[in-house]
C-alpha cells in the first residue's frame, strides 16, 4: 500500500507537470507573437501601431499566470516531498544537502507542512 505522504507527493508532481505544460504552451505562444512582432516591425510597422494592434496586456497576464502556476506547484511539491522524506526518516540536514537548500529552509517547509496538516 502506498503511504499517504507518497500519494501526496505524486499528486504534487502531477500538478507540477500540468503547470509546466501550461507554462510551455504560454512560452510557445509568446515566441510566436514575438516572431510576428519582429516580422511586422521589419516590414515597416511602427512600434506604437504594433502595440495598439496587440493583445499585450492579455499576453502578459497569460505568461504571468503560467509562471505563478509553476511557482505554486513547485512549492506544493517541495512541501509534499519534504514531508515524505521526514516520514521516511531523513534528517533536515540530509534533506537540505540533497536539495541544495539551507537546513533552516527545510525547517520552514516542515513547519508549514505541519501547520497545513493541523489546519
Amino acid at each position: 500500500m502506498v503511504q499517504e505522504s507518497s500519494r501526496k507527493t505524486v499528486e504534487a508532481l502531477e500538478q507540477m507537470r500540468q503547470a509546466a505544460r501550461a507554462a510551455a504552451q504560454a512560452m510557445i505562444e509568446t515566441e510566436r507573437l514575438a516572431t510576428l512582432g519582429i516580422e511586422r516591425l521589419e516590414a515597416g510597422l511602427d512600434v506604437a501601431d504594433l502595440i495598439r494592434q496587440s493583445t499585450a496586456s492579455q499576453d502578459r497576464q497569460t505568461v504571468q499566470d503560467a509562471i505563478d502556476g509553476i511557482v505554486d506547484a513547485r512549492h506544493r511539491f517541495r512541501l509534499a516531498a519534504i514531508t515524505a522524506c521526514v516520514d521516511d526518516g531523513m534528517a533536515p540536514r540530509e534533506i537540505a544537502e540533497a536539495w541544495g537548500i539551507s537546513r533552516q529552509r527545510v525547517d520552514q517547509f516542515i513547519q508549514e507542512a505541519r501547520k497545513g496538516a493541523a489546519g
